[in-house]
């Protein structure tokens, strides 16, 4: 069994720390039997919900599924990435107004962003793979190309911060 983090100074045995929680390492399985035991340790009110951050979308599919084979159901869990919690907290402090609805680096706001450039692109010195591979101009592969390439940004937002 993973060790247990340390309670807070608020924290009683029978509450569970106030604020956040913070699980890091680089095995999935060793993070999830540790927040495993932290919810049997302080589960949650009724009508609460837990929000988990992960790096990926693999990530997340891998922990939903791991959390509702170890609990028979998955339920009251958000599972995020960084980026998009990031967003929320500014637009909780910012305000609405200040910020849009979307990240304009969240992936499906980048697909619609990049699409008028890839035209330009393909036009572009030094870009003959992406000119030959749009050489139909069909808006489909176009769509697919700036599609992989939104993921391709949205990766580097969690692995390559700077």
């Amino acid at each position: 069994m993973p060790a247990e983090p340390s309670p807070q100074p608020d924290a009683s045995p029978g509450r569970p720390p106030r604020g956040l929680l913070v699980l890091h390492g680089n095995r999935l399985e060793t993070l999830h039997e540790l927040l495993l035991h932290c919810q049997q340790r302080w589960p949650l009110a009724p009508l609460e919900s837990e929000l988990v951050l992960v790096q990926s979308n693999g990530a997340g599919e891998w922990f939903k599924v791991a959390q509702a084979q170890a609990l028979g159901i998955s339920a009251a869990t958000r599972v995020e990435l960084p980026s998009r919690f990031v967003w929320q907290i500014c637009r909780a402090v910012l305000g609405n107004a200040e910020l849009g609805a979307r990240s304009p680096l969240d992936r499906q706001a980048l697909v619609w962003r990049l699409l008028p450039l890839l035209p330009r692109m393909a036009r572009a010195p030094g870009f003959g793979a992406i000119a030959a591979f749009l050489a139909d101009g069909e808006a489909l592969r176009m769509l697919q190309l700036a599609q992989r390439l939104a993921d391709l940004y949205d990766q580097y937002q969690v692995y390559r911060a700077d």
